[in-house]
């Protein structure tokens, strides 16, 4: 693919589409204290608008392969666009006309639903759209979106909450980005690049790509860990108001976009595997100077962790080619597997101990993590899938 073959309308789709699943999905972290107080649940009970929302990828995942040899990948990504909208509407619909938590367990189901198609989608489009030199930079480009969409999360919930909207409306207004995204996507010239919007997945054995599954895997958990959990950490740990501690997270998303950005606009030598490593090693050390000395370390991670997922994906494509089309619905699908998991037992431990033994889970994952993708070969395909 040369570079006048680049689908730009493909891109941009891939981009926004990431754009709004990372507007919505930060959106709930700054207001978990509140959701909590509100509903008046525990953590325990509380985290399951998490872990919902991953059971719910984790059926879109499962059967990946099934609706990507069935629908188009735009097609595909406009039905997750209107998940997407409902499960943001439904959050805020449960909590204005009275609080029911069945309810906002069920918008966060189908807010699920949209999350793992939308991760599939965007991620094999951008492989379709661009030739091999310019796959790692677009793929940053790709989750810089995520990085910016995280970004300006918390910051559209504190101009929302001055402008005395407050976060159930909040949650109205978002689910107009995913709708303007699907009709938008109608207007796009896409019918004569029809040889990219079909996929052709083969089967898999899980057994011969386990490994890369939870190396993708374990460093989601770690980063949503600290997404997710920031602002309740160091509130309840630190005893800080909202302001301080979402300062803190308006940190780490933006130092996430700025390694993001800087990926995709400057050539960095060295292989995606060595910056796979250093990704990892960096992040640890910054786990644990976070959760032992002070917490700023714990924003300084969205650094070290935004070129993982681009230089990953990168890897997945330089290792195993077109074949990386079949072994994305797997990844994705084990990535839902262990943020249910993730999340549970963050609520777990938060509820019967404290949520800064929770944190730990954190740079456990990050070990674990790095211990895997020593044992891969760094370049060579494995063997026959």
């Amino acid at each position: 693919m040369t570079k006048k073959h680049i689908l730009w309308q493909f891109i941009l789709l891939s981009y926004l589409g990431l754009f709004s699943f990372g507007l919505i999905d930060n959106s709930r972290g700054p207001v978990y204290p509140e959701i909590l107080q509100g509903f008046n649940v525990l953590p325990s009970k509380g985290s399951w608008i998490f872990s919902l929302s991953s059971l719910a990828g984790l059926v879109t995942t499962l059967s990946g392969n099934l609706w990507l040899r069935s629908f188009s990948t735009i097609y595909s990504l406009r039905i997750f666009l209107l998940f997407q909208a409902m499960g943001a509407f439904g959050i805020g619909f449960s909590a204005i006309y009275g609080f029911s938590f069945p309810l906002l367990l069920l918008a966060s189901f189908i807010l699920g639903l949209s999350s793992g198609g939308i991760g599939i989608c965007t991620n094999i489009m951008i492989s379709q759209s661009v030739p091999k030199r310019l796959r790692r930079k677009t793929y940053a480009g790709l989750h810089a979106m995520y990085g910016i969409a995280s970004l300006f999360a918390p910051i559209f919930l504190s101009i929302t909450s001055r402008s005395d909207i407050d976060w159930k409306h909040h949650f109205y207004l978002v689910a107009f980005i995913p709708l303007c995204i699907f009709i938008l996507s109608f207007f796009l010239n896409i019918k004569k690049d029809k040889h990219c919007l079909k996929v052709i997945t083969q089967k898999i054995k899980f057994t011969n790509v386990y490994k890369i599954c939870l190396i993708f895997s374990l460093y989601v958990a770690s980063e949503i860990i600290v997404s997710s959990r920031l602002v309740y950490y160091l509130e309840e740990t630190y005893k800080w108001d909202k302001t301080s501690a979402s300062l803190y997270l308006s940190i780490f998303f933006f130092l996430l976009l700025f390694g993001r950005l800087s990926f995709s606009m400057i050539s960095f030598p060295g292989k995606s595997y060595n910056w796979l490593k250093a990704s990892l090693i960096i992040s640890l050390v910054l786990f644990v100077v976070g959760l032992f000395i002070h917490p700023i370390a714990l924003a300084v991670l969205g650094l070290s962790q935004s070129f993982f997922f681009p230089c990953a994906m990168d890897w997945l494509y330089e290792k195993h080619g077109k074949l990386a089309d079949s072994i994305m619905p797997l990844v994705m699908t084990i990535m839902a597997i262990t943020l249910i998991c993730m999340h549970w037992a963050v609520g777990l431990i938060a509820s019967f101990s404290n949520i800064h033994h929770a944190m730990f889970l954190g740079p456990v994952f990050a070990v674990i993590s790095l211990c895997l993708l020593f044992t891969e070969r760094p370049h060579l395909p494995d063997k026959k899938l």
